[in-house]
């Protein structure tokens, strides 16, 4: 079942409505675009120092979108300044695809790996 949430609604022209599914792609693309990111499962710690653990999530509650994103990061690198341009890119993203919509943004360390794989 879907997820909605309502950007707009007016009386007279009807309402707009925005999947929460379409909240986790915005939030995947602008994950693409990230310092750091790995699209695969390498990880170099120079350039590639972080990836998605696990696919990212949103759901709707109490008028408030929650997104979960979970990554793995290299060791050495700092977690809250990884952590704080990933919240970033994806507000920024939301902001410029959606428009403003109330929502929260964790990020999740799941591990810590150290090398490669």
């Amino acid at each position: 079942m879907f997820e909605y949430i309502y950007l707009n609604e007016r009386k007279n022209y009807g309402s707009i409505a925005i999947s929460t599914k379409v909240v986790v792609q915005v939030v995947t693309k602008a994950l693409r675009e990230v310092e750091g990111v790995s699209l695969n499962e390498e990880i170099n710690k120079r350039h590639q120092f972080w990836r998605l653990s696990k696919k990212v999530n949103a759901n709707y509650r109490n008028g408030i979108v929650h997104i979960i994103v979970k990554i793995d990061l290299a060791s050495g690198k700092d977690i809250q300044q990884v952590t704080a341009k990933i919240q970033e890119a994806v507000e920024n993203n939301i902001y410029l695809s959606i428009g403003h919509i109330p929502f929260d943004i964790a990020v999740n360390v799941e591990r810590i790996i150290d090398g490669t794989k």
